[in-house]
């Protein structure tokens, strides 16, 4: 789940010359862990059918000082939300539905709205649907399909992307066998920090010949410069 402090954040710069008061008073109120009154904020804003509000609350009601674990409501409001296009509200409800949190675990549905979210370019949403179409949750399983998401959220550094991208190459999965990519998006992962990242690359690393390393860290230098 993203961070409510981030989308907190998002909103003080997107929310308009309108909003934009009650969003900084929201933040405020739940950077000062004033965590009730940052609620009453939000839920206030909510209900004035600002959209992006709406998307949100929801992550609110995961922390215990600030209200009940009201799992329904939150599903009411990603629901709303999501239906009238909110990309963050989509990814909510999809993981909802993949995980079973206040709904019936529903693959179909978390499918759909992973979707929807990412064909309108949230990585989280494209790391999930390459999973989704990877382990056959929702869909038929497709492994060219899993790697083309992965490709799409690691080209914009999703750490999680790039460390399932250089599985499959490493197993040749989707892809043509390749451990010089493997390395490549291992060592990507990697550079965001995180044991088992480094497991992996370090593991990539054994089955290569030193001109295969060579060529993977020209790859990363090149990228990274894009990047």
């Amino acid at each position: 789940m993203k961070s409510v402090v981030f989308a907190l954040v998002l909103l003080c710069g997107a929310s308009g010359v309108a909003m934009a008061g009650d969003a900084q008073e929201t933040l405020s109120s739940y950077l000062k862990d004033d965590y009730e009154e940052s609620f009453v904020n939000m839920l206030k804003t909510a209900e004035a059918n600002n959209l992006s509000f709406q998307a949100a609350l929801g992550p609110l009601y995961r922390f215990e000082k600030s209200a009940p674990r009201d799992y329904e409501q939150e599903l009411d409001l990603y629901v709303e939300a999501a239906k009238d296009g909110d990309v963050e509200a989509q990814y909510n409800l999809a993981s909802m539905y993949a995980v079973g949190r206040g709904v019936i675990r529903d693959y179909v549905q978390a499918m759909h709205w992973y979707i929807k979210a990412a064909e309108a370019g949230d990585t989280g949403a494209q790391t999930a649907l390459g999973l989704m179409y990877a382990h056959g949750k929702g869909v038929v399983q497709n492994d060219q399909q899993a790697v083309r998401w992965y490709q799409k959220s690691a080209e914009f550094d999703d750490k999680g992307a790039q460390y399932n991208l250089a599985s499959m190459y490493y197993f040749g999965k989707g892809v043509s066998q390749d451990y010089v990519l493997a390395y490549m998006w291992a060592s990507l992962a990697a550079s965001k920090g995180g044991e088992d990242e480094v497991k992996k690359r370090d593991a990539i690393a054994t089955f290569m010949s030193p001109h295969q390393i060579t060529k993977a860290k020209k790859l990363i230098r090149d990228w990274t410069l894009d990047h």
